[in-house]
């Protein structure tokens, strides 16, 4: 079993502590770490998933904890730097003997974090998908979004099957996020019948997206798709009304925060995207989270709270699974037997399977300033 270091010498190093992981009962508690974007551009992604994480330890040590012992979370802020979060990783596992990763915000630092898991043998819970084939079974890290080929495929088949539209107008982030998008479109286009009439692309920074809109308006989409966090997805819905671009527009799970609401205004009404919950219209899987969390942080939750919570009630799981003497393979062989239906995902892990089931996916549109399911 990996050693506790004692409180002091967390607080020490500058870490944020999750209250509420006081010694149970003369026990140590077990100890997890997480590794986030708390600053720069993946911000949006890491400050909700810190979230998640406090409220769902908080529920689970006033339940009196796992084995008797509580949950401590060490949080560390990788900047949105991947190289950052590999030397934050290595610190949490080498010096503060964690049980756990939990991280990072985005692919690019959770690839790099998955080195680092590997080389120890230390499990990784990550609150982002897998973008390369050859990282989506490592024995020791486990995914909580689904792929970027199972959000493309559902898309799709939303789009020909509820939308019935074929002829697709693309816009969509420059950096890696939006390259493998476009790269799974491009792949999975074939088994819809559709036809991608003009890509354009824009930056995380971008205030105005009008000549790329331009381009994709002389193109004739029956649908855009806008492939963007907020608040840059928000100002390219914004952007694509005021010129007039009225076909339905679709994006993904990185769209579907509050900015689309605030920053896009009237614009955003009926805009439809994916997520994994609809906390304005919860699944019945949900309602618990969403009420739990509304009375904690007087608001509700989206996705990354969600997944925050998901990754900490799995731990939770696993540890009481294996037991007080846990290591790393009794972890990973107790996550592989995890059948979970939680805020976000749904989990049906194994051997073979580290990754939600896309059924997690749910389709949202803007009604009446919310977010409601479109699929019912």
């Amino acid at each position: 079993m990996r050693s506790w270091k004692s409180a002091i010498a967390v607080l020490a190093a500058g870490l944020f502590v999750v209250p509420g992981a006081a010694q149970a009962q003369g026990k140590p508690p077990y100890v997890l770490g997480a590794v986030l974007s708390l600053s720069g551009p993946v911000a949006p992604n890491g400050v909700p998933t810190k979230d998640g994480i406090e409220v769902a330890v908080a529920e689970i040590n006033a339940r009196g904890g796992v084995n008797g012992r509580q949950l401590q979370v060490l949080i560390e802020d990788d900047q949105s730097k991947p190289d950052q979060a590999v030397i934050l990783a290595s610190k949490l596992i080498t010096e503060n003997g964690v049980h756990m990763i939990l991280g990072a915000s985005f692919g690019s630092t959770a690839n790099a974090l998955a080195a680092v898991v590997e080389k120890h043998r230390v499990v990784q819970l990550s609150p982002t998908a897998w973008t390369k084939q050859d990282l989506r079974l490592l024995p020791y890290t486990f995914y909580f979004l689904a792929d970027f080929e199972s959000v493309v495929d559902r898309m799709l088949a939303y789009m020909t099957k509820d939308l019935h539209v074929k002829r697709v107008g693309m816009l969509r982030l420059s950096r890696e996020y939006g390259q493998i998008g476009s790269e799974s479109f491009q792949k999975l286009k074939g088994k819809y019948g559709v036809e991608i009439a003009r890509e354009e692309r824009g930056n995380d920074g971008d205030t105005d997206f009008t000549p790329q809109l331009t381009n994709i308006r002389a193109a004739n989409p029956q649908v855009l798709v806008s492939w963007f966090a907020n608040p840059a997805g928000a100002i390219s819905v914004k952007n694509a009304r005021l010129l007039g671009i009225n076909v339905p527009i679709i994006g993904p799970v990185s769209m579907a925060t509050k900015p689309m609401i605030t920053t896009a205004g009237p614009a955003a009404k009926g805009v439809i995207l994916q997520s994994f919950i609809a906390a304005d219209d919860p699944l019945p899987r949900q309602k618990h989270f969403v009420e739990l969390f509304r009375s904690k942080r007087n608001k509700l939750p989206e996705v990354f709270e969600s997944v925050g919570y998901d990754m900490v009630s799995v731990a939770a799981t696993a540890l009481a699974k294996a037991g007080n003497d846990a290591d790393s393979d009794k972890l990973r062989q107790a996550l592989e037997t995890v059948r979970y239906d939680g805020a976000a995902a749904i989990l049906r892990y194994s051997k073979s399977v580290h990754e939600p089931d896309p059924s997690s996916i749910v389709f949202v549109k803007v009604e009446n300033g919310k977010f409601v399911r479109a699929q019912k």
